[in-house]
């Protein structure tokens, strides 16, 4: 992915620093391993007039749950960066815009699964934690058009409409003002401009029109398969997905740091020491490469 940076590099050179901390957070990234998940049984009460609820939520059960959430997050991001970065050295906008759109969900994902177990830190709400459990891993979009999907079974292992993906972003938003400071950045905001992409709205096309002059009371607008895009726009694009990779592997970090003790009447949730949230503060959101700071 570095060839696709150095492009970028050559297209965008006031894009410098932010294309250093992206190699830098790549370098920091790609040589964590992914252990092994034994995953147990899901045992779930489903009731004829009732949502389903965990029947049983075991010490092993969470320890998956939070594996899975830590680790596909990851792999998501990083799928989706191969791409981002690829399309981007190859002249495109588009493309990118939707999917670091989606990166910020996955993002948002892994950061909502954070603010999960901060809570239940804090009250061992064994019920709550299932609900939640159910709700990220075991659910699907699906069930929202078509809640029979869940009862009649013909979705296998899905027991739950997902959360919405504005509970992500919001989870996001409360990461990043701790970290970076409020208001420094409108995650609401960015998220719903890039979404203008991926909707039908006519002003997610503006890479592939140019603006002409007035004609008839009105004014010419050309489409072009070819996009053609400023280098301040690409910037910021750029920008955006560092400060998605930024979070996004820091809670997916974190949900791992985490340990869960087992009870005499059931487990806890040990939040991350301290020495390991200085730890993943330094390593992804204070990133620096050899050729700088990140920003």
């Amino acid at each position: 992915m570095n060839e696709h940076l150095d492009q970028l590099l050559t297209s965008v050179p006031d894009a410098a620093e932010t294309i250093s901390s992206l190699k830098a957070l790549q370098e920091a990234t790609k040589g964590i391993p992914f252990p092994l998940i034994v995953e147990p049984p899901v045992f779930v009460l489903a009731e004829s007039d009732q949502p389903p609820t965990m029947h049983t939520l075991t010490q092993d059960l969470v320890v998956a749950w939070m594996a899975h959430m830590s680790f596909g997050c990851r792999v998501r991001m990083e799928a989706l960066e191969r791409s981002i970065f690829s399309e981007l050295a190859n002249g495109s906008f588009y493309v990118p815009v939707v999917l670091i759109r989606s990166h910020l969900e996955i993002a948002g994902c892994a950061a909502y699964t954070n603010k999960v177990l901060m809570k239940f830190s804090e009250t061992q709400d064994y019920a709550s934690l299932g609900r939640e459990i159910l709700r990220t891993a075991y659910s699907s979009a699906v069930a929202k058009h078509d809640p029979t999907v869940i009862k009649t079974r013909v979705m296998p292992g899905v027991f739950a409409e997902p959360r919405s993906v504005m509970n992500m972003i919001d989870a996001l938003q409360s990461f990043f003002d701790i970290a970076v400071g409020s208001s420094v950045y409108d995650l609401r905001a960015q998220y719903a401009c890039l979404c203008d992409f991926a909707h039908p709205a006519i002003r997610g096309t503006s890479s592939f029109v140019t603006l002409g002059g007035e004609r008839g009371g009105g004014w010419e607008r050309q489409y072009s398969s070819k996009e053609s895009v400023e280098p301040s726009a690409i910037k910021a694009l750029l920008t955006m997905l560092l400060w998605s990779m930024r979070c996004g592997y820091s809670n997916a970090a974190f949900i791992h740091c985490g340990r869960l003790i087992g009870e005499a009447d059931g487990f806890r949730y040990d939040k991350p020491s301290l020495q390991s949230c200085k730890d993943i503060w330094t390593v992804f959101m204070q990133c620096e490469s050899s050729e700088g700071k990140a920003q």
